[in-house]
């Protein structure tokens, strides 16, 4: 295993008016892999509640996409894996002056992620959590520990953190318990260069 830091400086910023993307090519003498990210900065002021992105004031506007009711629908075939077919769908989304979309009750697919990144969009990713009131975590997930859940956590954000577009990481959905909460403090305080996940941590 290799680390290694490559200086990026004046780099070009991503954002929905802009979604530039880097193509990052390593090879050895017997491998090679590739991987494509955005550079960009988002975050919340706390005295304020405004959001930030790249340091300038940005204001989300969107919609929620369900996407494990669209599974449902018999009649959606196999629109959800066709590329040409979720990039209209992004592009009708723009024309409605979008910049932003929450998955909720389930993940799409891969490709949806990079469909966003290319074309620009903010997600909320949310985790797929959803157990209503109080007694309704225990109930349907008896047994889930906050050690469980936030090695859970990691992997998801291990798997989505090369996307520029996922910009809030969002834990649950309607769910009343103090798991998740514990959960996210577990998961923040854990060093990501350690690598967890290949210690038999997550077991």
């Amino acid at each position: 295993k290799i680390d290694f830091i490559v200086k990026m400086d004046g780099c070009q910023l991503w954002s929905p008016d802009n979604p530039f993307l880097y193509d990052l090519e390593l090879s050895t003498s017997g491998d090679n892999t590739s991987t494509r990210f955005g550079m960009r900065t988002f975050a919340v002021k706390k005295d304020s509640g405004v959001f930030f992105l790249n340091d300038k004031p940005y204001y989300m506007r969107g919609t929620n996409v369900c996407i494990f009711r669209f599974f449902e629908d018999p009649d959606r075939n196999g629109l959800p894996w066709d590329s040409k077919w979720v990039t209209k769908l992004h592009d009708r989304f723009k024309e409605m002056h979008w910049n932003s979309i929450r998955y909720c009750i389930g993940f799409p697919p891969e490709r949806w992620y990079e469909i966003a990144d290319s074309v620009g969009f903010l997600i909320q990713d949310e985790y797929p959590v959803w157990t209503g009131g109080k007694g309704g975590f225990e109930r349907l997930l008896k047994g889930i520990t906050s050690k469980q859940l936030s090695a859970e956590y990691l992997d998801w954000m291990r798997e989505r953190w090369n996307h520029p577009c996922v910009v809030v990481w969002d834990a649950q959905n309607e769910s009343v318990n103090d798991t998740t909460g514990k959960a996210i403090l577990l998961a923040r305080s854990y060093d990501l260069s350690n690598r967890p996940w290949d210690n038999g941590w997550a077991a």
